[in-house]
């Protein structure tokens, strides 16, 4: 669990607010190398708000070739066409700052 509380607050709103997700509602993370971390915080506060997920690891290097292969599992597949919520855990660009709404 994410030591630090204004991410594990952070967290729990991406999935409860901006997600708009309940409890027993399916959730599919996607992440790669670079974002396992934001990634394991959203798990964590879906578990913590009782909302079932799913995290699949996508490599950078099958990520390029998917657009032309179609590399991801069909059991992957399955689960980000069946899912409510649908996060890609992004980190955010060097230098420049989130937007507020």
């Amino acid at each position: 669990m994410p030591s630090d509380p204004a991410i594990q607050a952070g967290a729990s709103q991406i999935v409860r607010r901006c997600l708009g997700l309940e409890p027993e509602q399916q959730l599919v993370i996607l992440m790669d190398e670079t974002t396992v971390d934001p990634a394991v915080a959203i798990a964590e506060a879906a578990e913590r708000l009782r909302v079932p997920h799913t995290a699949v690891l996508v490599p950078v290097a099958v990520q390029r070739r998917i657009p032309h292969h179609g590399d991801l599992s069909l059991a992957t597949q399955g689960a980000v066409r069946d899912a409510r919520g649908r996060p890609r855990a992004c980190p955010r660009p060097a230098g420049r700052r989130f937007k507020r709404g």
